[in-house]
C-alpha cells in the first residue's frame, strides 16, 4: 500500500430507513475512493455492466439488506468477510459484514481463471485482507460499532 492511510467513507448516504449500508475504502493518496474509481474506470466501456451493479447496490440498500446471495465469495476463502459484487467479467471486491453492511474496495476485469493469476485484481484483495485485519481490530476492541444497519466509530486510519 503507497499510502500513509485510508479512511472508511459512505458510499451511498445512509438513510434511516435503509436496510443496509455501504461504504467505501478511500486511501490517503487517492481523491477517489477504490470504488468510485472503478465505476469511473468502466462506466463508459462496461455501461451493462455497471447498471448490473449499481441495481444490485440500490437493491440490497433500499429492499433486501446484503444477503449472502448477492455475493461471490473469493475462490480461495483466506478471511470470510471477503467477497465480490460481480456483472459479466467485472469483479468489485469488497467486506461483508451480515446483512448488515459492506465496505466496497476496488476491482477489474477478470479474464482468468482466479484472481491471483491477475496482478490487478490480486492487489484488489491483498490489500482487503490488510484492511480487514485492521478494521477487525477495531472492532475488537470496540473503536468500531456495527449497528443494525450500519458502521460507526473510528473509521480513519494511519498506517
Amino acid at each position: 500500500m503507497n499510502s500513509q492511510g485510508f479512511e472508511i467513507v459512505e458510499f451511498i448516504k445512509h438513510k434511516s430507513n435503509h436496510k443496509s449500508s455501504f461504504y467505501a475504502i478511500k486511501l490517503d493518496s487517492e481523491t477517489k475512493s477504490e470504488a468510485d474509481a472503478f465505476f469511473d474506470k468502466f462506466e463508459n466501456t462496461k455501461k451493462e455492466e455497471i447498471e448490473i451493479l449499481s441495481g444490485k447496490i440500490d437493491y440490497m440498500v433500499t429492499k433486501r439488506g446484503c444477503l449472502e446471495s448477492f455475493f461471490e465469495l473469493k475462490e480461495s476463502k483466506i478471511d470470510d468477510n471477503i467477497c465480490c459484487l460481480k456483472a459479466g467479467k467485472l469483479r468489485l471486491y469488497c467486506l461483508r459484514y451480515s446483512k448488515v453492511a459492506v465496505i466496497l474496495g476496488g476491482g477489474d476485469f477478470k479474464d482468468v481463471n482466479t484472481y491471483q493469476e491477475s496482478e490487478d485484481l490480486n492487489k484488489h484483495v491483498k490489500l482487503l485482507q490488510v484492511i480487514y485485519a485492521l478494521i477487525d481490530e477495531r472492532i475488537k476492541d470496540k473503536e468500531i460499532i456495527i449497528t443494525e444497519n450500519s458502521i460507526t466509530g473510528k473509521l480513519k486510519f494511519n498506517l
